[in-house]
């Protein structure tokens, strides 16, 4: 029996039925047409400012959307909310990466970190790098 339950529990006790309800409720927070108001309680600090910092780096323009627009577009396009599905959880020391789906059945990872004794959301598709790297390209 000990062998089973070790199978099915997290190194900190959790189920795999309890991580992928963290997952599952963590993703509403992916930038998804900018950030939620509370995002910043949700997001490891290095990923809100990643991307926060990316849409700060948008040039001034005349209106036209430029390469910043997939800032907007990490998740629902214009298909309205988006619809998660967790399809499996992997725990790595203090973090959980995922994979889910969409309503299209389109595959993604999510990355999430303990911090302060929760899990945050801490990446998306490697989006993070993508901030960073847009921030380098249009940094003063």
């Amino acid at each position: 029996m000990a062998v089973v339950l070790s199978a099915v529990t997290s190194c900190d006790g959790r189920s795999d039925k309890e991580l992928k309800a963290i997952v599952l409720d963590m993703c509403k927070y992916i930038p998804d047409h900018g950030l939620r108001d509370d995002a910043g309680e949700n997001l490891t600090k290095s990923y809100y400012d990643a991307y926060s910092g990316a849409l700060d780096a948008i040039p001034e323009n005349d209106g036209m959307i430029g390469d910043e627009e997939f800032l907007y577009y990490f998740v629902s396009g214009q298909d309205g909310e988006p619809e998660f599905k967790v399809k499996s959880v992997e725990q790595k020391g203090d973090s959980l990466i995922a994979k889910i789906t969409l309503q299209d059945n389109t595959p993604h990872v999510v990355k999430l970190v303990k911090e302060g004794g929760r899990y945050l959301l801490d990446d998306f598709d490697d989006t993070k790098q993508q901030c960073l790297d847009y921030i380098k390209s249009h940094g003063e």
